[in-house]
């Protein structure tokens, strides 16, 4: 087995690594290897400020903060829009219920009570049995469909606000603990 190492200016080895050799490193002993390994360092490792360790990440820039905080706020928004549920007062039963406000490529609840309410018009259905998130059937009016349509669109624009808000806190941040403080 071949060990390799990188030195630094004063000769140090400052890595050491097996496998193929790398640029700017020189092949060692075995004896070299097993020695540096009774200092407790690793395969891996880097000497830094007198110590063996892991190879410390590089601190990112406030920019490359700023675009990870802007990809959380972006995957929380879809997850947001994608899973939500709302509470909702049925107007003619004043019963409060739970209810699906997922938009989404394969759900889409404000699409459908949209359809319903449009078919409910077109065949002059007075009420209809509307299924929500807790899988029990409610009866709605078309004013209660309608009135959900609303909260529904509501819901949506609550998000998108959200998401705005937080994109606009996310550029004007100087800091990463301002960005830390950052939370959907």
């Amino acid at each position: 087995m071949k060990y390799w190492a990188r030195l630094n200016n004063r000769g140090n080895i400052i890595i050491i690594f097996t496998g193929d050799q790398r640029d700017g490193t020189v092949e060692v002993t075995e004896e070299i290897y097993n020695l540096w390994k009774t200092t407790g360092a690793k395969e891996g490792w880097i000497y830094n400020n007198g110590a063996y360790g892991p190879a410390p990440k590089p601190t990112p820039t406030l920019q490359e903060l700023k675009a990870l905080k802007m990809g959380y706020i972006k995957q929380k928004f879809m997850n947001a829009m994608a899973d939500g549920v709302i509470d909702f007062t049925i107007p003619s039963s004043n019963t409060q219920v739970k209810v699906d406000a997922r938009r989404s490529n394969t759900n889409n609840d404000l699409q459908n009570v949209e359809g319903l309410i449009e078919i409910m018009q077109l065949q002059n259905i007075p009420q209809v049995e509307y299924k929500c998130y807790d899988n029990n059937k409610y009866v709605f009016t078309l004013q209660d469909l309608v009135a959900l349509k609303y909260a529904l669109m509501n819901y949506g624009l609550q998000m998108y606000a959200k998401k705005h808000a937080l994109e606009d806190m996310v550029e004007q941040a100087t800091t990463s603990a301002q960005l830390d403080a950052i939370v959907w």
